[in-house]
């Protein structure tokens, strides 16, 4: 039996070795199934893409990079995260503050120029552009294209209080033109591609994470699992869902889409149309380790016994919300943030 499993691209799953069975990647759309390694309490997956190379974090915090056509390749050193910028440029990071990039076709590292501070968090384009962001301990915030070489600091406003720092700290967007987006209390703030800084957006309760929603909207959750939609370019905040009673939860950084553990059954919730519902019941299963795909088209999530994949067709719009109920239940959108009414 696998261990968890994590997406590396909407079709491809990387399920974690065990004692007995090694580190595998799953071709969800046709159960094929391809070993790789002997590692571990697997940690994190980046991907370049379908059909790209692919980098997988250990338990021991060892990176084995998977590219097609070659066997799999073990990077020296002990890494925390790991991000492509590019399909050829893997961003290495350590929470000491390391950062490297490694040429995949030159299978050369180059270490960055960055602050001397503990890192908190690194932000990069998930494919669609090559900056790269970051945060640091003592208050700096960095970016850089990898592309161009264009390489930017300055210290965050508002500032951060290094003796009261927080996971939300570390929590950053960063758009193609090098923006980037953090969070400081209850507000979402911006440190704009000019190098000016504003405030994005405010919200009525301490946020503790965000993300992205496609390029219309941001998805953000309160300390008490409020969600929050902030629209682009207007800004204006709506409480999308009251708080989930989640022991766990993922969401998809393209769509904004959740998958969580609530009450042992899986949810999916879906911010931008007001909706949540049950993808599966427990009925005598126990779910762990919720995972869902960039798109927000599969979800994956461990039982004692197996990994389960499901296949969500998901409506595009609030009027195509309407027409799916109506299709497939007796609820109905009454747009209230707790989501579904009945008739």
């Amino acid at each position: 039996m696998t261990g968890r499993a994590l997406f590396a691209d909407p079709d491809h799953a990387i399920a974690s070795g065990t004692l007995d069975v090694p580190t595998q990647a799953i071709d969800l759309a046709t159960g094929a199934v391809q070993p790789l390694g002997p590692w571990t309490d697997l940690r994190a997956v980046a991907s370049a893409g379908p059909g790209r190379a692919t980098a997988i974090i250990d338990g021991a915090r060892r990176v084995h990079l998977v590219v097609p056509g070659r066997e799999p390749l073990d990077l020296p050193g002990e890494i925390d995260i790991a991000a492509f910028a590019t399909d050829n440029l893997l961003v290495l990071a350590t929470l000491d503050g390391d950062i490297a990039v490694h040429d995949i076709a030159r299978n050369q590292a180059t270490p960055l120029a960055v602050p001397r501070a503990r890192l908190l968090g690194l932000a990069w384009g998930r494919g669609r552009h090559p900056w790269v962001a970051a945060a640091f301990s003592d208050g700096t915030l960095w970016r850089k294209n990898l592309v161009t070489g264009v390489a930017q600091t300055a210290p965050r406003t508002p500032r951060l209080d290094p003796r009261h720092l927080a996971p939300r700290d570390g929590k950053l967007l960063v758009g193609a033109d090098g923006g980037v987006l953090f969070l400081s209390g209850s507000e979402v703030h911006s440190w704009r591609a000019d190098g000016g800084f504003a405030r994005l957006a405010a919200t009525p309760k301490p946020l503790e994470d965000f993300g992205e929603a496609g390029a219309d909207a941001i998805i953000a959750i309160a300390s008490d699992t409020t969600i929050y939609t902030i629209a682009r370019p207007s800004a204006g905040v709506t409480e999308a869902l009251a708080s989930i009673e989640s022991s766990s939860a993922a969401m998809s950084p393209d769509t904004g889409v959740l998958v969580a553990i609530e009450r042992g059954a899986l949810t999916v919730l879906d911010p931008l149309v007001h909706q949540r519902w049950t993808l599966a019941l427990p009925n005598a299963i126990t779910f762990s380790y919720p995972a869902i795909s960039t798109d927000g088209r599969r979800v994956i999530a461990k039982t004692p016994r197996s990994l389960l994949a499901w296949t969500i067709e998901l409506p595009a719009t609030a009027e195509a919300t309407v027409r799916w109920l109506d299709a497939m239940t007796n609820a109905v959108d009454d747009r209230s943030p707790g989501g579904l009414g009945w008739r």
